[in-house]
């Protein structure tokens, strides 16, 4: 069972395809991490399930027996997004009738729903990425919103 954690949080796949797409690591404020539970007679690593984690492991002996990867957050990449005024853009991230959509308005309008809130808010950060229109900036201090990839979007 998934814990109301981390289904606020992109999956490990999702972190990768993220990362692969261009997003920084860095905007991440959680971590999955995994370690080595076992090494059997051949001398191949067994790999524990990925955990949820406040802080990165320290380099080190740590860092050779542990795997991480970035978890971003609702938030972190809500706070990625920003909409053009001049084109009249609007953000709204919905909750109706057992799903969630996230969509940008205006004349180049973003839609994606999905049975939770990270996944439909993952896609939407991946179509803005790929077509060139994510802002990677940091966020101001009063800036705040309050597994598998969403396989039932819907693009506009």
């Amino acid at each position: 069972m998934e814990s109301r954690v981390s289904s606020q949080v992109t999956t490990v796949s999702q972190s990768e395809q993220l990362l692969a797409a261009g997003i920084p690591a860095d905007r991440a404020s959680l971590f999955w991490v995994r370690k080595v539970v076992e090494v059997d007679v051949n001398g191949d690593e067994l790999w524990g399930a990925w955990e949820l984690s406040l802080t990165q492991p320290s380099e080190g002996l740590a860092a050779r027996t542990t795997e991480t990867r970035p978890a971003f957050t609702v938030v972190d990449l809500l706070e990625m997004i920003e909409c053009n005024a001049n084109s009249h853009e609007v953000m709204y991230v919905i909750h109706e009738m057992g799903s969630f959509s996230a969509e940008i308005t205006g004349s180049n309008p973003v839609y994606f729903a999905c049975t939770h809130l990270i996944d439909a808010v993952f896609q939407l950060i991946l179509q803005l990425q790929t077509t060139g229109r994510l802002v990677h900036r940091i966020p101001s201090a009063g800036m705040l919103f309050d597994s598998v990839a969403c396989s039932d979007w819907r693009p506009v």
